[in-house]
């Protein structure tokens, strides 16, 4: 059941809508529990201490605190006893063997190798671009990294592309890349060399959280609308329609080729428009998003207004139909 306030009616919780039955008097400690900080994700015996845990050592007359800290030379002396594993930030448990982390809730993106990241230029510098991933600090984009469009064979960069770097990025555009190495400093270089990797035009960026955004094999889809979407495992999710020459995964469509500034019919905005409420839809409701349920979701709600799919009745059919497939996903 929903609550409702005035003519609007108010998500129910994640955990109500993405694992039904979840939710029970005592639930135990598994990656669909949310926890807060203090409270214990495992005993010494049975759990290694990783990522937003830290060891809690407790008195064995009355199991209070007596020292915390980060590693094994806590308290010490006559007066110690057993230490449980407790959380250090809000979120979820995930397990790895017998190593424990808990996976904040809300956090910024952390780059890895290989990530297709979807990114906005806030920088032309010198022979590179400052992008905006989400993260703690800016990616960098050689202008040695991008793949010169236009280009039948690739070639060195000489002065005169450093001239015209603004030809092919400019501020605020959206692109779409790859993460091919982390510096020293936790930043991370990205590469553009493939033809799937490009400036994004017109369209919806989407911002979810990180956590919600799974790795698979293809970050790139054309549903049968024509609508492109592009899932940056940052988090920032571009649907709109683009060059239509990348190495997509079609569901049906097919992307038609324009230019990146050309404006979008009437109908393919509403479909834009529909496309990116769906990938709303999942994110308020705590569901992964990945595109075997954006492709289901955009099926079931093809004949659904945009608007309704965020404050309409008709976002409960659609959630619950691919309420089944986010949970197999969830558990993967």
């Amino acid at each position: 059941s929903t609550q409702s306030t005035g003519t609007r009616t108010q998500l129910p919780a994640m955990i109500s809508i993405c694992k039904p039955g979840a939710v029970a008097e005592a639930p135990a400690v598994d990656a669909h529990t949310l926890i807060l900080p203090g409270e214990p994700v495992g005993s010494e015996s049975d759990a290694l201490r990783g990522h937003g845990t830290h060891y809690r050592t407790l008195r064995d007359d009355d199991d209070e605190p007596m020292a915390t800290d980060g590693d094994a030379g806590g308290a010490g002396g006559a007066d110690a006893g057993e230490r449980e594993l407790t959380a250090s930030v809000h979120g979820t448990v995930e397990r790895v063997n017998k190593l424990a982390s808990v996976r904040p809730l809300f956090a910024r993106y952390t780059p890895a190798v290989g990530d297709v990241v979807v990114g906005r230029v806030v920088d032309v510098a010198q022979t590179r671009w400052r992008i905006d991933v989400g993260s703690t600090a800016h990616a960098a984009l050689l202008l040695s990294s991008i793949h010169l469009p236009g280009a039948q064979q690739q070639r060195r960069r000489t002065h005169a592309d450093a001239l015209e770097m603004r030809r092919f990025f400019r501020e605020d555009d959206v692109i779409s890349a790859e993460v091919h190495k982390l510096m020293r400093d936790g930043s991370a270089a990205l590469h553009s060399r493939s033809q799937k990797y490009d400036k994004l035009g017109c369209g919806q960026l989407v911002v979810v959280p990180p956590r919600l955004v799974r790795r698979s094999k293809s970050h790139f889809l054309v549903l049968a609308s024509g609508v492109e979407v592009v899932i940056g495992v940052n988090g920032y999710i571009w649907i709109g329609a683009g060059a239509g020459d990348r190495d997509v995964t079609a569901t049906g469509g097919a992307a038609k080729a324009r230019s990146p500034d050309e404006p979008l019919p009437l109908p393919l905005r509403r479909a834009v428009a529909r496309t990116a409420n769906v990938v709303r839809m999942l994110a308020a409701a705590g569901s992964v998003v990945h595109a075997d349920l954006i492709v289901d979701a955009v099926r079931v709600a093809a004949d659904v207004e945009p608007a309704d799919l965020l404050y309409g009745d008709a976002r409960w059919a659609v959630l619950a139909v691919v309420a089944p497939n986010a949970s197999a996903l969830d558990n993967n």
